[in-house]
């Protein structure tokens, strides 16, 4: 068996964390049957589109052990404690139509729809500015779990920037001429 000084950090366990703290907006298209580790992957993208018949769950209980690379703690933040528990405890699989009931995904269409459906949000918060998106994912992230008042200071930090940036001018501008 294991012991707690068995389990060390594994690369992949990394992974996911490292794909939820880039700058640029991660977005994840599913097209299948995603369980454990792959859902790890899934939780730390910023925005999820999934065909109408893909699934996907924390399913490690089911194999004697936990999500070990941010599932426990994802998937709380995205649907709530309670669901959270129903499904890592239970290790029960979603179908896609459940998982956009509950948040887990943002979307849901018809399989052949799901690429070019992820490539077109994609491209639309491309055409954003990149400083106004990365600061939005910057206070999302930085105060998560933080007492609201520190999660406001956080989020006025970041306007604060964007604010004075040549961008948020010429938004401002291009808004008044239209």
């Amino acid at each position: 068996g294991f012991s707690d000084a068995d389990h060390g950090s594994t690369a992949f366990e990394k992974v996911p964390e490292a794909l939820s703290q880039l700058r640029p907006i991660t977005v994840c298209a599913l097209n299948g049957s995603i369980y454990g580790g792959a859902t790890d992957l899934v939780l730390a993208c910023d925005l999820r589109i999934a065909a109408d018949h893909a699934q996907l769950g924390l399913t490690e209980t089911t194999l004697a052990i936990i999500p070990g690379a941010g599932g426990t703690q994802r998937l709380p933040r995205l649907v709530g404690r309670s669901r959270a528990k129903d499904l890592i405890l239970t290790g029960r699989k979603l179908d896609a139509a459940e998982a956009e009931r509950i948040g887990l995904v943002n979307r849901v269409v018809a399989e052949q729809d799901v690429l070019a459906t992820a490539m077109t949000l994609a491209e639309k918060m491309a055409q954003n500015s990149p400083l106004a998106m990365r600061k939005a994912k910057e206070a999302m992230l930085g105060s998560s779990g933080r007492p609201l008042q520190e999660a406001f200071d956080v989020e006025d930090a970041c306007i604060k920037l964007v604010l004075r940036s040549q961008d948020a001018r010429e938004g401002s501008r291009a808004f008044m001429e239209k």
